[in-house]
């Protein structure tokens, strides 16, 4: 049994680690990042950017996530071979079950700019954000 301070400790470390992981992905692009966009893109285009990114993260990195539950709670009762396995056959699940949006949101970018009167700034950023939610799950689980 560990000592409750090196618990403490451990904890610490990853709450520490969490917190960084939090201001690092979500703090900066929205206290930053977002202030400069809005600057040089304008209301208008800002707002396409916003509708476009929100369509996109409502799907976010769920995949990826209901994915590694079941990588984490199995990996490390197996070989390493069958590891390896694991993670490779997740990688290809998550990319696999993103594919079908990322596609939705490259070639349906003008069905969807439809229901925001054929916005052409959303036509535009809807493809790159649906690439970006393919790699940023599929790297999210390797």
């Amino acid at each position: 049994m560990t000592d409750p301070v090196s618990q403490i400790t451990r904890f610490g470390r990853y709450l520490s680690w969490t917190v960084a992981d939090q201001i690092i992905g979500l703090g900066v692009p929205r206290l930053v990042l977002f202030p400069i966009l809005g600057a040089w893109l304008g209301n208008d285009a800002f707002g396409a950017f916003g509708i476009a990114l929100s369509l996109t993260q409502m799907i976010g990195l769920s995949p990826s996530n209901g994915l590694m539950g079941y990588l984490i709670r199995d990996y490390s009762r197996e070989t390493e071979a069958r590891q390896a396995l694991m993670v490779r056959t997740t990688l290809v699940l998550t990319a696999l079950v993103v594919l079908p949006f990322t596609l939705f949101f490259v070639f349906g970018a003008g069905l969807i700019s439809r229901a925001y009167d054929n916005n052409p700034t959303l036509i535009r950023l809807l493809p790159f954000l649906g690439l970006y939610l393919l790699f940023t799950n599929v790297g999210e689980t390797a």
